[in-house]
């Protein structure tokens, strides 16, 4: 449930504010792998790992901050390979905890 709503989040910001990826302000600025054809802002990657980390967490307390880390280190992964800023890493991240939490509230 956590993953179709962040997805679902993530679709709709990324439509909403439309920002570009930094290859596409910068041309000279080479990706790992192809730039996806959407938006960049918030970052799926993001918004997906940090959502489930945060329902996993509760669900696995002791082990929360593995959770947290390998969703962290997922989200870094996308500034490393060149198609996303910090910002969009950020703000993913956000989005996700608010995803997480309702998820959460829900199940409980």
């Amino acid at each position: 449930v956590a993953l179709i709503d962040a997805y679902i989040a993530s679709q709709d910001g990324k439509y909403a504010y439309w920002v570009a990826r930094p290859n596409q302000f910068d041309p000279s600025i080479t990706s790992v792998f192809p730039t996806p054809n959407f938006p960049s802002y918030p970052s799926n990657a993001a918004v997906f790992n940090r959502a489930t980390a945060g329902v996993l967490a509760h669900l696995f307390p002791r082990d929360a901050q593995f959770f947290k880390d390998l969703a962290d280190q997922a989200a870094e992964s996308r500034i490393w390979a060149g198609i996303h800023f910090r910002s969009d890493i950020e703000g993913g991240q956000a989005l996700a905890r608010g995803v997480a939490d309702l998820v959460i509230a829900r199940m409980t």
